[in-house]
């Protein structure tokens, strides 16, 4: 990704993520959850589909998030982001690419909703996106 696309996604991220924890997070999850039957399904499926559980997996989803947007700028460090996450979700038996290009598509029709939005903002952000699910595919193909 270029280096506008970082400071566009940098940018973007950040007014979203300075009220994560208190506004974003519950309602872009409820967002995601009335969007994606799958994705609800696999929450329930999991106990972290409603209330504390469900709020509790989207601050760690900001927190995640915060990590791969704040390590744009490493390579490597992004990339040992992505494998942790893609680890973790593996042990679950999460691995459905699908379900995670659907959540950061969702991610950004949320923002595109709640701040300041521009299409090259919009654009960087698929790109970025695109980056980090070839990774987790990449990852995931590796540990099948």
């Amino acid at each position: 990704v270029s280096a506008n696309d970082i400071k566009n996604v940098q940018d973007t991220w950040g007014k979203l993520y300075d009220q994560w924890d208190a506004v974003h997070a519950s309602k872009f999850y409820n967002k995601l959850f009335k969007d994606s039957e799958d994705i609800s399904e696999a929450f329930v499926k999991a106990g972290t589909g409603s209330g504390i559980a469900m709020k509790r997996q989207a601050l760690v989803f900001g927190a995640i998030l915060q990590e791969f947007v704040a390590n744009l700028n490493d390579p490597t460090a992004l990339t040992l982001k992505i494998k942790g996450l893609c680890a973790t979700h593996k042990t679950r038996g999460i691995t459905n690419m699908e379900l995670f290009a659907f959540a950061l598509a969702d991610l950004v029709a949320y923002m595109g909703t709640t701040i300041s939005f521009t299409a090259a903002q919009k654009a960087s952000w698929t790109a970025v996106n695109d980056v980090i699910l070839h990774q987790m595919s990449s990852y995931f193909a590796t540990v099948a």
